[in-house]
């Protein structure tokens, strides 16, 4: 029998791992700053309407700090890559996450406002926002093109799990723990320094050993950011798709929902342990990629997440409904989640397809800025939504009104946003199907220079 070929798709063990190590990280870091809207509210006494328009303005700055990060990034070249060195932001990430939830109680509450204003604002405009830039350009020249997609794919099935892990502790932790000022605090650190430590591995493990070819010279400036923006609609369908699931996640209301509806906030880590049998179906990601384009998918994807979010409006405090809707939701948000990257790859290319710089810091950056506006939006939305039902964080009990609200918000304005997206991905499937011509124009492309430079 003749010598066994490798597989050049390949991943070794070691190498996923690290890469992984950061993203699980940040997914992680996600998952804890979902609860601050009720520590702000119902433990330093802030007005959700009030907290949500400052997070609205620190939502805009994140935007811009975006595309100025993107800029940035893709003007990087040092001995240890493009997007590399910004791996070390993941320190300030969690250094700041943990003092976001430790403010003094004896602060007053304008000092509370501006803490939590300053806070937030370094942890999702500063560090998180210069890693969101520096991933797309790190990644392209870290793996090659086949294990790109399993780095997509397999790699979201260790991130879902280990945000898993913290959306069950947390809410159980947090019964026990966060009591006081000083509890919160601890219960931040319980969860800061063991992922602030994983969260570095991928700086020191990883390289960036794989060259990417341009097919275009052009320098990259900021009038070449615009000029990209301005001829790929693709970009746009992706970062908006994006910003409206980010307006839906950043809108915190699953704490509210369990807390005030269904009466026990453990609940929501018993949900969350439920969800771990939706982790097989992203085994079924790469084989479903061969038979169906990236935008179909998450179509499909939006549709179950449509159907979740109304299913949890209809149950109430039924847990048999929540665990379905949390089933049927959990399976359909894996598309988008984890293919975004590998659509910001193919806008790359139809930009290099059509003689533009390919970007990938800025084009993964402009669609940071557009979700980092949903995200405000949504706090914002939820905000304001709370504040004119009467809800009173200090109170034992809530109206009816903030009651229904909160059930609004968890199911009926998700499922409208859902729809939009899903017909987004509808108008995205004509990159998809351009997406086989421009890769062998490309490559046609990547020969010619490579032979025209020899």
């Amino acid at each position: 029998m003749g010598k066994r070929e490798k597989n050049p798709d390949r991943i070794g063990a070691g190498k996923f791992f690290a890469w992984q190590s950061r993203s699980l990280s940040s997914a992680c870091n996600i998952v804890i700053q979902g609860f601050l809207g009720i520590y702000f509210t119902d433990q330093l006494g802030l007005s959700p309407a009030l907290v949500a328009t400052l997070m609205m303005f620190g939502n805009i700055v994140d935007a811009v700090t975006d595309l100025l990060a993107g800029y940035v990034v893709d003007r990087t070249n040092t001995k240890l890559g493009k997007g590399r060195p910004y791996e070390l932001c993941i320190i300030g990430v969690w250094l700041c996450t943990w003092l976001l939830y430790s403010c003094p109680p004896n602060f007053s509450m304008t000092l509370k406002y501006a803490w939590v204003f300053i806070m937030s604002l370094l942890v999702r405009a500063i560090f998180n926002t210069i890693l969101n830039s520096a991933q797309m350009p790190y990644m392209v020249r870290a793996f090659s093109k086949g294990q790109l997609v399993r780095i997509a794919s397999y790699g979201g099935l260790l991130t879902m799990v280990g945000s898993i892990i913290v959306s069950i502790s947390f809410p159980i932790l947090m019964g026990t723990l966060a009591t006081s000022a000083k509890g919160w605090s601890t219960l931040l650190a319980i969860y800061a320094i063991p992922l602030g430590v994983i969260g570095i591995m991928r700086f020191f493990l990883v390289k960036e050993d794989i060259k990417v070819e341009e097919s275009t010279t052009e320098k990259v400036a900021i009038h070449s950011i615009f000029k990209v923006l301005g001829k790929n609609p693709f970009i746009w369908m992706v970062a908006l798709a994006q910003m409206l699931q980010g307006t839906v996640l950043s809108m915190g209301v699953g704490t509210y929902f369990y807390k005030y509806v269904v009466g026990n906030i453990g609940i929501m880590g018993m949900i969350m342990a439920v969800s771990v049998v939706v982790l097989p179906v992203m085994f079924f990601v790469p084989p479903l990629l061969k038979r169906m384009p990236k935008g179909r998918l998450i179509v499909w994807g939006t549709a179950l997440q449509i159907i979740g979010a109304l299913v949890m409006f209809a149950a109430g405090a039924s847990i048999p409904m929540i665990i379905v809707a949390a089933i049927i939701g959990g399976i359909g948000v894996m598309p988008i989640t984890f293919l975004v990257d590998l659509q910001i790859l193919d806008c790359c290319s139809y930009s290099e397809w059509k003689g533009l710089p390919r970007l990938e810091g800025s084009l993964g950056s402009f669609r940071n800025f557009v979700n980092k506006c949903g995200n405000g939006l949504g706090g914002l939305l939820f905000g304001v939504m709370l504040e004119a039902s009467g809800y009173v964080g200090t109170a034992a009990t809530q109206p009816d009104s903030a009651i229904m609200t909160i059930r609004l918000a968890i199911g009926v304005v998700p499922a409208i946003m859902y729809l939009i997206v899903g017909v987004l991905m509808l108008a995205y499937g004509r990159l998809d199907k351009l997406m086989p011509q421009i890769e062998r124009d490309n490559a046609a492309k990547a020969v010619s220079l490579a032979g025209g430079n020899e």
